[in-house]
């Protein structure tokens, strides 16, 4: 071959080589990011304002039967130049190398994501996809959300549902998010066959959060578990029942049996992250998340906000304080101890609940 040609298929073979990646063998085009901010606020309006506001004034903001409870979304947005794509694959992680990201596909540039944790900083990026093939992959971005409880959660067919993570104890650290929720029920009431009030988008939402255990607190002896009896609703989650009387002015008095099992449950880490629920989320799973986060310093302030804070669901705006207060409120506060955690460590005791699970509840909850 002589030198000239040797020259004319050297730059041939430069030009194919240049051309391949923008043809079939990697990206063509670039994905370039919006600004999502930071310190983010996820608690809606209504929520926010109350929780700016006196205890005691929940029903300026949450009269009514109207769901009010869903969080603020985080909206992502993005630009994708040189290329078109059928699909956006976005991943959002709390880890910079965006391992164990959630994913979201969808057809236009912008993204609502719900369900957030408060007071983290989030690591995301976006690859556009035309056929089976990512034309384009953005640098990775970052966000973050304020801090403060409560952590409300988006979950399609129920109502009523939070983190009891997020509050701040009085020591001053921070209850850990992500491991115990309280909801609602997950099915009708009292039928024979099962009735789901969670739909499928809900119960993606739940294998997201990585529900382990369903720890149902309704009675079983008159069905008002719906037909449920050992399988739960979300795919790969165990179903335990621990039935409760949810009748007022009684909570304490009749549930003491019941209360020694959740906090066994509690105290194996291989349980969690729990969804904890009763009908409304409001009364019984109300009382276990107090004698929860009163065990790990949560004042009693907060306490009794985060009960009225179940206004904001679908229960007619009908919970006040004193609805609780003769119950078991008064009753904790008159036990020995200096303070409130102190007091709810001493009744848990006396009813026969194990040293071991209570100091494992607040290992996993505080760290």
């Amino acid at each position: 071959m002589t030198t000239a040609r040797k020259r004319s298929f050297c730059a041939l073979l430069l030009a194919v080589l240049l051309v391949l990646p923008l043809s079939g063998c990697g990206p063509a085009g670039t994905v370039t990011l919006d600004a999502a901010g930071e310190n983010i606020s996820l608690v809606n309006e209504p929520m926010g304002k109350y929780m700016a506001d006196e205890l005691n004034n929940v029903l300026r903001y949450a009269a009514g039967t109207a769901e009010k409870s869903y969080p603020n979304a985080v909206v992502l947005s993005w630009t994708l130049e040189g290329a078109k794509a059928d699909l956006y694959r976005v991943q959002v992680s709390e880890k910079e190398d965006l391992s164990d990201a959630w994913v979201r596909e969808v057809t236009e540039p912008t993204l609502e994501l719900y369900n957030c944790k408060t007071g983290t900083t989030y690591y995301w990026s976006v690859a556009a996809v035309k056929g089976k093939r990512e034309v384009a992959v953005s640098a990775v971005g970052t966000f973050s959300t304020a801090d403060g409880a409560p952590r409300t959660i988006y979950c399609d067919g129920i109502t009523n549902m939070r983190d009891l993570g997020g509050w701040k104890t009085e020591s001053g650290a921070v209850v850990k998010q992500g491991l115990i929720y309280r909801c609602g029920r997950l099915n009708e009431n009292s039928n024979k066959t099962v009735v789901k009030r969670i739909t499928d988008a809900g119960i993606r939402t739940m294998q997201e959060l990585g529900i382990r255990t369903e720890l149902d607190l309704r009675e079983v002896s008159n069905n008002e578990v719906g037909g449920l009896t050992d399988t739960s609703l979300i795919p790969g989650a165990q179903y335990v029942q621990v039935p409760m009387k949810g009748t007022i002015s009684q909570l304490r008095a009749k549930n003491e049996k019941a209360v020694v099992e959740v906090f066994r449950l509690l105290g194996d880490e291989d349980n969690y992250p729990f969804i904890i629920h009763c009908s409304i989320g409001t009364d019984r799973t109300g009382y276990v998340a107090y004698l929860i986060n009163g065990l790990l310093g949560v004042s009693a302030e907060d306490l009794d906000r985060d009960y009225l804070l179940s206004n904001f669901g679908t229960i007619s705006s009908s919970r006040s304080v004193s609805r609780i207060r003769g119950d078991y409120l008064n009753y904790m506060e008159s036990l020995p101890g200096d303070t409130l955690s102190e007091k709810i460590e001493g009744y848990l005791l006396s009813l026969g609940v194990a040293q071991s699970d209570i100091d494992t509840v607040r290992r996993v909850m505080l760290g």
